[in-house]
Parts: C-alpha cells; sequence; structure tokens
C-alpha cells in the first residue's frame, strides 16, 4: 500500500534549474513546433518526483521557452504572396510553384515520391488542376503510363484527366461519394413502417455494388420508396441527376466495388485541424519519407498499419462481396448490411 505521509525531502536547486533550463531548450530546438505545454510537461516529469518541492512556475519556463524558439520559427505567411523558407526542412521538399490566376499551387515531392508516382499505374489525386498535372508530368524523367486515376468528384479535375491522360481509366472516391449523399439525405434517416432499415442508408451502399447493378438496384429503391416523405424523393431525384445521368461521371466510374479505403490518415496525423503552414509542411515531409517504406512493405506482401476498426470494416465488406459474387445475400440485404457497418 502506498505510503501517502512521506514528508518532502527535495528542492528545486540552483543546479537543477540550470539543468532544466538547458533540456527544455534543447527539446524546443528539436522540435521547434511542439507545443511549449507539453515540451513542459514531459520535463518536470523526468526531473522531480512526488516528493520534490519548491517546483519552478511553468508559465515562466514556457515563456523563456518559447522566446527562445522565436528566431528558429519562419514567418506564418498571412497570405498568398509570400517567399517559401526553402531552408527551414534542411532539404528539398517544394518541387514546384504554380500560380493559375489568384491561386497558387505549391507542389511538395521527395526524389523517391517523384520515382514512385513514375512507376505507378495507379494515381489517387484531389483537387489538381490541368496546369499542375502538366507540371507533375515535367518533374518526370520519362512519361508516366498511367492506367487509372482515383480522386474526389470535381468536375473540373475530371475534365483536366480526360485532357491530360484521355486513355487512363477514372475512378471516383467512395468516401466523397457518401458525403456529397449524406449532405443531401440528413433529413431522410427516419425508418419505415415494416422495421426496415431507413431506405436512405441503403441508397448510401450503392457504390459497394458492381457498376452493373447499380441501375437496378436503384429502380428497385425508388419502387420501395413510393409513399415516402418529400425529402426521401428529392434525394432520389439527386442521385438520378448526379450520379445516374450526369454526363462527366457514370456507376462504371464511380462504384467501389472490390477497392480498398484510405482517406483520414493525415487528419490522425495532425491530431487537431487550422495547422501553422510549416507545421503543416513538416508533417507532409515526414509523410513522404515513409512512402517508400510503405511501398516496401506492399511488394512483401505486408501491407500498412491500420487502426483496428477500419481494418474490420473492411473485412465485413470483404466478406459481404463475397457472399454477394456467390448469390448467398439478397442485394436488399447486402445494402442494408453495407450501410449498417458505413452508417
Amino acid at each position: 500500500m502506498r505510503d501517502c505521509t512521506t514528508q518532502p525531502s527535495g528542492g528545486f536547486t540552483d543546479e537543477t534549474r540550470v539543468i532544466l533550463k538547458r533540456d527544455i531548450r534543447q527539446e524546443a530546438v528539436r522540435d521547434i513546433h511542439a507545443p511549449a505545454g507539453r515540451v513542459f510537461d514531459d520535463k518536470m516529469v523526468e526531473t522531480f518526483g512526488r516528493d520534490d518541492f519548491n517546483l519552478p512556475h511553468p508559465r515562466t519556463l514556457v515563456r523563456q521557452l518559447n522566446r527562445a524558439r522565436e528566431k528558429l520559427r519562419p514567418q506564418e505567411p498571412t497570405s498568398l504572396d509570400f517567399e517559401f523558407d526553402a531552408d527551414y526542412l534542411g532539404e528539398k521538399f517544394l518541387v514546384g510553384d504554380v500560380r493559375v490566376g489568384d491561386e497558387r499551387h505549391m507542389m511538395l515531392a521527395t526524389a523517391d515520391q517523384i520515382c514512385l508516382l513514375q512507376r505507378a499505374r495507379t494515381w489517387y489525386l484531389d483537387g489538381t488542376f490541368r496546369v499542375v498535372l502538366r507540371k507533375i508530368v515535367e518533374l518526370m524523367d520519362v512519361a508516366p503510363v498511367v492506367e487509372a486515376f482515383t480522386m474526389d468528384f470535381e468536375a473540373g479535375l475530371w475534365q483536366a484527366l480526360r485532357e491530360v491522360f484521355p486513355r487512363s481509366k477514372l475512378h471516383g472516391c467512395g468516401f466523397h461519394w457518401a458525403s456529397s449523399a449524406e449532405s443531401r439525405q440528413s433529413a431522410c434517416r427516419q425508418p419505415m413502417s415494416d422495421g426496415k432499415v431507413c431506405i436512405s442508408m441503403e441508397l448510401l451502399a450503392l457504390p459497394f455494388l458492381p457498376p452493373g447493378d447499380i441501375p437496378r438496384a436503384f429502380q428497385k429503391l425508388k419502387d420501395r420508396s413510393d409513399g415516402s416523405s418529400e425529402q426521401l424523393r428529392e434525394l432520389f431525384h439527386y442521385v438520378t441527376d448526379q450520379w445516374l445521368e450526369n454526363s462527366i461521371w457514370s456507376p462504371d466510374e464511380w462504384s467501389v466495388y472490390r477497392k480498398k479505403r484510405w482517406h483520414r490518415r493525415m487528419n490522425a496525423r495532425a491530431g487537431r485541424g487550422q495547422l501553422q503552414f510549416y507545421v503543416l509542411l513538416g508533417l507532409l515531409l515526414k509523410e513522404a519519407k515513409l512512402v517508400p517504406l510503405q511501398a516496401q512493405l506492399v511488394g512483401e506482401g505486408i501491407g500498412r498499419n491500420r487502426r483496428e476498426v477500419y481494418s474490420d470494416m473492411d473485412m465485413r465488406i470483404d466478406e459481404l462481396w463475397e457472399k454477394y459474387d456467390a448469390h448467398d445475400i439478397l442485394c436488399e440485404n447486402f445494402l442494408r448490411e453495407i450501410g449498417e457497418i458505413n452508417g
């Protein structure tokens, strides 16, 4: 049993003060964007025990720590018209700086990333414009042969890809498909009168079907929705106009049948939103340096580490695909179970 009556036996001496200040400053310089409070807390735990007394004031040391960092931190940009601090990272990471009208596109990549991208047969994109695509190709020694692209549903991006890579197949991202549709169905999460799961959630599971099965499944869902709310009817109109009869993309291009999902990794790495520019830059460089290692792991059949909850979701979806292909599950039951997994 712990003895809670022990009297303090040590204090904060001048010698300890010098050592603590030195260690905190060294740690602060090592990672100039780490939260000052966290650096202070870690060093306090390392330096003092529960019997020590006359401890230093946190505010004083945190203030000293931040002053030591001021000259080391690059100035955060307040507009797009700023000079990039190329020396901050200690290595080349900015490979292109493209301006299109009032927009600025800073292209960040390591040499290893460019080599891997040149060899890759499938690219994953998000909001890349025509002029940036051309600049990416210019960075490579040999023109890439890209068989397929996976990206969000920005019409400009799809049109740019068809112009720059006319022979490549285009695939939409299931995460963005669901996000777009969910914004139209928030008022439709109402149970059916017969106790079945909400039709709107089954509708959101359509991309998990083989593309050829989507129109028929959609029509069956629509027939079941007769007499439903006005909000649900509007959702069916939206899916028809935006996804089934759209001239830019077809079910062949937004079906995620037998495809894996990766989307939230950088959010988890950052730990918070609204990051300062140079903090984000450091995170991106760390992630970029992992790419060759992850590629090696994939090549050895190991793959990358994923959170258990997402691995479990993918395993359950794979099992449902196996059942669907073997005709061991009805289409409406498949959609319902997919909707429950993603809901």
